[in-house]
Protein backbone atom coordinates (compact mmCIF):
# COMPACT_ATOMS: atom_id res chain seq x y z
CA UNK A 1 0.00 0.00 0.00
CA UNK A 2 2.92 2.35 0.20
CA UNK A 3 4.25 1.51 -2.32
CA UNK A 4 0.92 2.41 -4.73
CA UNK A 5 0.56 6.05 -2.08
CA UNK A 6 4.43 6.28 -2.95
CA UNK A 7 5.14 6.56 0.21
CA UNK A 8 8.73 5.24 0.53
CA UNK A 9 9.45 6.01 4.07
CA UNK A 10 7.02 3.89 4.96
CA UNK A 11 7.97 1.16 2.48
CA UNK A 12 11.70 1.10 4.00
CA UNK A 13 10.31 1.03 7.62
CA UNK A 14 7.97 -2.23 6.74
CA UNK A 15 10.94 -3.61 5.20
CA UNK A 16 13.09 -3.21 8.22
CA UNK A 17 10.23 -4.42 10.49
CA UNK A 18 10.01 -7.51 8.39
CA UNK A 19 13.58 -7.98 9.20
CA UNK A 20 13.63 -7.63 12.89
CA UNK A 21 10.22 -10.46 12.74
CA UNK A 22 12.43 -12.57 10.77
CA UNK A 23 15.50 -12.11 12.76
CA UNK A 24 13.32 -13.37 15.66
CA UNK A 25 11.78 -16.07 14.27
CA UNK A 26 15.37 -17.12 13.38
CA UNK A 27 16.09 -16.78 17.20
CA UNK A 28 12.89 -19.00 18.11
CA UNK A 29 14.52 -21.95 15.97
CA UNK A 30 17.96 -21.04 17.64
CA UNK A 31 16.44 -21.82 21.39
CA UNK A 32 16.10 -25.71 21.10
CA UNK A 33 20.01 -25.58 20.68
CA UNK A 34 20.03 -23.85 24.03
CA UNK A 35 17.49 -25.92 25.70
CA UNK A 36 20.25 -28.04 26.57
CA UNK A 37 22.30 -25.40 28.47
CA UNK A 38 20.53 -25.31 31.86
CA UNK A 39 21.97 -21.43 32.67
CA UNK A 40 22.20 -20.31 28.99
CA UNK A 41 19.12 -21.57 28.09
CA UNK A 42 16.94 -19.38 30.57
CA UNK A 43 18.95 -16.32 29.87
CA UNK A 44 18.77 -16.95 26.28
CA UNK A 45 15.03 -17.30 26.27
CA UNK A 46 14.46 -14.10 29.05
CA UNK A 47 16.37 -12.01 26.31
CA UNK A 48 13.88 -13.78 23.77
CA UNK A 49 11.09 -12.87 25.35
CA UNK A 50 11.64 -9.30 25.92
CA UNK A 51 12.87 -8.49 22.36
CA UNK A 52 9.49 -10.37 21.17
CA UNK A 53 8.08 -8.06 23.02
CA UNK A 54 9.72 -5.15 21.78
CA UNK A 55 9.23 -6.18 18.15
CA UNK A 56 5.34 -6.22 18.75
CA UNK A 57 5.20 -2.84 19.92
CA UNK A 58 7.27 -1.67 17.06
CA UNK A 59 5.13 -3.57 15.14
CA UNK A 60 1.77 -2.03 16.36
CA UNK A 61 3.04 1.37 16.37
CA UNK A 62 3.82 0.93 13.33
CA UNK A 63 0.46 -0.14 12.47
CA UNK A 64 -1.01 2.15 14.04
CA UNK A 65 1.13 5.34 11.80
CA UNK A 66 0.30 3.04 8.51
CA UNK A 67 -3.55 2.92 8.86
CA UNK A 68 -3.79 7.38 9.83
CA UNK A 69 -0.88 7.72 6.86
CA UNK A 70 -2.61 5.69 4.17
CA UNK A 71 -6.11 6.98 4.58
Amino acid sequence: MARKKENRFLELEADEKLSHYLFLQIGFALSFIFLFIPLLGIVYFIVILIASIVVVIKIMRFMSRCSYELN
